[in-house]
């Protein structure tokens, strides 16, 4: 009976994890690699032939691949079954603020470059050192099944983009979801495409950027819940207007525009009222009071994720970042939750992020 117990507890103490997909860390001692530049290189490799997932932790307080040194994903001959993830974990992953003692990739030219479809980049810092550049390049043929979530991008110079996207047509689908774009002079999220290109940009903070969206297809993007703070243009271009579309934004300025989208922005919020913990500081997490908070559309069919590792509540928030107020169960510490087997308690920690 005692080992029988023992069986029991060892199964409700250990994840399952799925057979199909193979997990590499990068971290500056102790892990597979010590840069995402030595990862990438070394793991690029038919994931069909592998009948597997791939997923690239990227763990600890370290500065990261070398400045200058961009990533590149090529060559990976993904599909639809057989996705790339490459997501911040632990103190790497990005939060409200610009951390310099955590992992980050700032190249010359761009940051990070992707041609692959069936990619995921998920709670990475990223920036560039230069002007005429891009934080994120997506070309032509990496515009499939794009997830963008969770992201830090931190503009440097003059004529910088946060995120480019080379769309393709109304089979993509792209996805840029609760990054933070922080000086971004020329735009946040720039996308070029066909005319009816699939890109959903939701729940994203632009912090003093020229523009915040720019939809170059004359229809296809959808924008919801984005902050714009300190933006010259929060949006521009073509937009749709069916079956889903662009609503719930909010903005300092006095106007948002839709073109082509008439019923576009009926519920966005017009607010000149600083909503974040530390503007000056440039600590982007939302402030008590804050008109943004449960002011959003919910958007749980899609995601119920944050940055910071957040977890969206049942009201949602506009921006980047889910506001928790002191004391909330949902908080970034962990409870102990009692779970009865027998008559013997099992403590188990569970975090709430």
């Amino acid at each position: 009976m005692v080992n029988k117990l023992i069986f029991a507890l060892l199964l409700l103490a250990t994840p399952v994890l799925s057979q199909s997909t193979r997990t590499y860390t990068v971290a500056v001692s102790g892990g597979d690699y010590t840069t995402l530049t030595a990862a990438e290189a070394d793991l690029e490799q038919d994931l069909v032939a592998n009948d597997s997932d791939l997923t690239i932790e990227i763990s600890g307080l370290w500065s990261g691949d070398p400045e200058g040194a961009a990533v590149s994903i090529t060559g990976w001959n993904q599909s639809a079954t057989q996705n790339l993830t490459i997501r911040g974990v632990d103190d790497s992953r990005a939060g409200t603020t610009w951390k310099t003692d955590a992992w980050f990739v700032k190249g010359f030219y761009v940051g990070i470059q992707v041609f692959e479809s069936f990619v995921t980049i998920d709670g990475l810092q990223i920036g560039t050192l230069q002007g005429n550049s891009n934080c994120l390049n997506v070309g032509t043929s990496g515009d499939s099944s794009l997830v963008v979530s969770n992201c830090f991008f931190n503009g440097e110079g003059s004529n910088v983009r946060g995120v480019l996207l080379n769309s393709g047509d109304e089979t993509t689908n792209q996805r840029i979801r609760n990054n933070i774009f922080l000086d971004c002079d020329n735009q946040g999220v720039l996308i070029n495409g066909g005319q009816e290109a699939c890109a959903y940009v939701d729940n994203n903070t632009f912090f003093d950027c020229g523009s915040g969206i720019v939809s170059n297809p004359t229809k296809g993007t959808i924008a919801r819940n984005n902050i714009f703070w300190g933006v010259t243009t929060p949006t521009s271009g073509g937009w749709d207007n069916s079956p889903e579309i662009s609503n719930n934004n909010w903005t300092d300025l006095s106007d948002i525009t839709y073109t082509g989208c008439g019923g576009c922005g009926a519920d966005d919020t017009y607010d000149g009222t600083d909503p974040f913990e530390d503007e000056p500081g440039e600590d982007l997490a939302q402030a008590t009071g804050a008109s943004t908070i449960d002011n959003g559309e919910d958007l749980s069919g899609d995601f119920t994720d944050a940055i910071a590792s957040g977890t969206r509540g049942a009201t949602w928030d506009q921006g980047a970042h889910e506001f928790v107020a002191a004391g909330d169960p949902d908080t970034l510490h962990p409870q102990k939750v009692l779970i009865k087997i027998s008559m013997i308690y099992w403590n188990q920690i569970k975090w709430y992020i």
